[in-house]
């Protein structure tokens, strides 16, 4: 992989200003503590076992709207309430508020907030970035998350930090583990958590473990999960093709010098085996990944600088994809192999002056690092050095950001936070002068084909200069009352495969089988507005907030398109402008010390202003409803999942929709029981009534957008144990 960085003096010039600006700014704002700041679009989901001896929320379950001022949630969505999400961490999403998922199978559902998806959203373990290793996301970063090993999950939906890294305006999800406590005066001791579920539709096991032993010096973490599933049935009683298997664990070795200062040297290894996917035209028989990263934090105490954190990681993706091993091969011979490599880290100091105003400044930077072909072969041969596209030309994005993020006091009830980042970014294509070998595009090179459908030569490096930016108000009302408004800007620039995918297949008239990226694409530049209330008493609390979205230089994949010659049936990408609307919103009802109902929906409109059409790929508006008993020993409840129908689709512009789709209505059964302080078991029924239906958010397989139905009825039953 090509990890060089050139940066020209003109952007190192710009670079020392804008940090000198940064540093300016940290010395009069100052940025968000955490604890002290509310922010009513963040939701965050713990996945410790929430047993009643740990329950913050007081009902046992952890599944509340809300649970303090900044409009937070800490719950354990998979032990009580929520049924299994087996193997796949974008089946939990799909249980948060404002969280929808594309499915291509039973593994792999992507997530979408406000309309946004892919590489409009930033998605961490740990602080570090996994980009997966299929250009068409059999593997999103979700994915290769082993969800019963992390301690919390935090999606904040809509751009809320210039902190959390290269900007992604849909919204940020972090999977994140922290350091564990132990018992104090012991010379070591242990914590245990362990579990184990199945599920009847598809036969599905899952299992894990975390455990980890140390003292005030330092400790150990160990930790493992596997899951398992066969196809599963929808309503109809069809099978799909969505069988997985899906194994990895990690070490965590850390050093503890006191409460506010350690380091941490984490290794960590997913494989997922043998995945079917049901209308593509390829499965994936393995796909590898390994995360190597060394993190840390320290009191520093000079002056206004109060402290410093930081990391340094490396995340390598190996992906084999193919039309052979894992179906009956009736055509071509095909295989893909990629690698999606990620290098980065960031540092962050934090400080505080003698106002109030809290502050952080830092630097991040990125390097993603993509290379892949597909090899072909006729007449039942396999030739692995028959080259029949040149999918990423061995291609890198690198960004180095600087930043800094203030929070002012601006009265006793009132919160200003500011924030500013500037992202440097380059991003070349090493092989794009690499000639296929085989097919009907035979001695083509990814550069032929840029210049012949945009008029670019990918030889040369692209540079890009970033500035994003937010402000955020906060007032306490009083009564219960704090209402919110924000201003933000954030650019995003362009993914490899946006930039670069190469998948050409040659002529097919009224079929859209050549998938070309354009490296002359102009980053998205996303103006959004947040308004948002949130009301809380004893017995009721209420948020919502809404949401307006001008998007200038919107990055769109157009299909259909005539390119004529032997480049017709193209798909390609283009930049256009866009505006995005919607609301998310939530309530909990106490209706007595036992009995309570929670209500949320959400609902996103998109519209394409360049072509005056529908935004394709949007969902429609989506709600549920919660009735649930808990005495804190057992727990019972039922869910209502409801989805409106979504007439507004794309026909006309992208045709990246599959087409309308109907509303549906599913309930969920659902109970625990507290055997022992540390043992719970339980229990609950999925789609009660057997109901056959799809999400409207689809796929895009090979020029044919792909919609695959839900799993039918289903019975799980999951054990969880923390000692």
């Amino acid at each position: 992989m090509n990890a060089k960085f050139h940066m020209p003096q003109s952007a190192a010039i710009c670079s020392v200003s804008v940090l000198t600006l940064l540093g300016a700014l940290g010395a009069t704002i100052t940025p968000a503590n955490a604890e002290d700041v509310s922010l009513p679009t963040i939701t965050v989901y713990s996945t410790t076992p929430q047993l009643p001896s740990d329950d913050t929320q007081g009902d046992g379950t952890g599944n509340a709207p809300h649970s303090n001022a900044s409009a937070t949630t800490v719950e354990d969505p998979e032990s009580r309430s929520r049924p299994p999400s087996i193997g796949d961490t974008g089946e939990f999403l799909r249980h948060v508020n404002g969280v929808e998922a594309g499915r291509m199978g039973g593994h792999g559902l992507d997530p979408n907030i406000r309309g946004l998806d892919q590489n409009q959203l930033t998605i961490t373990n740990d602080g570090a970035y996994h980009f997966g290793g299929c250009p068409n996301r059999m593997d999103p970063p979700t994915s290769h998350m082993q969800l019963y090993t992390y301690d919390k999950v935090t999606v904040k939906r809509g751009y809320q930090s210039v902190l959390d890294g290269p900007p992604a305006p849909g919204g940020t999800i972090l999977f994140e583990r922290t350091n564990p406590t132990f018992e104090p005066g012991k010379e070591v001791s242990t914590n245990v958590k362990a579990g184990a579920g199945y599920n009847s539709n598809g036969q599905g096991v899952e299992s894990f473990f975390d455990a980890s032993m140390g003292n005030d010096w330092g400790f150990v973490r160990g930790y493992g999960s596997y899951g398992s599933a066969n196809n599963y049935k929808d309503g109809d009683g069809n099978e799909i093709r969505s069988s997985f298997d899906q194994f990895g664990g990690g070490l965590v070795i850390g050093r503890t010098f006191d409460s506010d200062s350690w380091v941490t040297l984490k290794v960590e290894n997913n494989n997922v085996d043998d995945v079917l996917f049901p209308g593509a035209n390829m499965d994936a028989p393995k796909t590898d990944d390994w995360t190597y990263q060394l993190k840390g934090e320290t009191d520093l105490n000079w002056g206004v600088i109060k402290g410093v954190k930081g990391d340094v990681y490396l995340t390598t993706v190996d992906h084999t994809m193919n039309n052979f091993d894992l179906r009956p091969q009736t055509g071509n011979f095909m295989e893909a192999r990629t690698e999606s490599d990620t290098l980065g880290g960031k540092v962050i100091f934090n400080g505080k002056l003698a106002s109030g105003t809290t502050f952080d400044v830092g630097a991040s930077y990125r390097d993603v690092m993509r290379d892949g072909n597909k090899w072909g072969g006729a007449n039942g041969n396999y030739d692995p050095s028959a080259i029949s596209s040149v999918l990423w030309p061995d291609t890198s994005i690198k960004e180095l950001g600087l930043f800094s993020e203030a929070v002012v006091p601006v009265a006793m009830l009132t919160k200003l936070t500011v924030g500013l980042r500037y992202d440097y970014v380059n991003a070349s294509a090493d092989k794009a002068d690499l000639e296929t070998t085989f097919g009907p595009v035979n001695h083509t090179s990814p550069n032929t084909v840029y210049q012949a459908i945009y008029g670019t030569d990918a030889t040369k490096d692209k540079t890009e200069h970033n500035i994003s930016g937010l402000m955020r108000l906060e007032q306490d009302l009083g009564g219960g009352v704090t209402a919110f408004g924000s201003l933000s800007r954030a650019v995003r620039t362009a993914d490899a495969t946006e930039r670069y995918m190469a998948n050409m297949m040659g002529m097919a008239p009224g079929g859209k089988t050549s998938w070309v990226g354009n490296p002359d694409l102009d980053p998205e530049k996303h103006h959004q507005i947040d308004l948002g209330l949130r009301y809380k008493t004893s017995m009721l609390n209420i948020s919502g907030s809404v949401f307006y979205n001008d998007v200038t230089d919107y990055i769109q994949r157009y299909d259909g398109q005539d390119m004529g010659g032997n480049y017709s049936s193209v798909s390609i990408y283009r930049n256009i402008d866009a505006i995005l609307t919607g609301f998310e919103a939530e309530a909990q009802v106490r209706l007595n010390d036992v009995w309570r109902v929670n209500l949320m929906g959400a609902y996103t409109h998109g519209q394409n202003q360049t072509d005056h059409t529908p935004l394709g790929q949007i969902a429609p508006f989506s709600g549920r409803f919660e009735l649930i008993y808990d005495n804190k020993k057992l727990m019972a409840g039922v869910r209502v999942n409801a989805t409106a129908k979504q007439t507004r689709i794309d026909e006309a512009s992208s045709k990246q929709d599959f087409g309308k789709t109907d509303g549906w209505a599913t309930v969920d059964l659902f109970g625990s029981y507290n055997i022992t302080k540390n043992f719970q078991l339980s229990a609950g029924v999925s789609n009660v009534f057997d109901a056959t239906y799809a999400n409207h958010l689809n796929r895009e397989l090979l020029g044919e957008s792909v919609q695959v139905n839900e799993p039918g009825r289903s019975f799980y039953v999951r054990a969880t144990s923390k000692f």
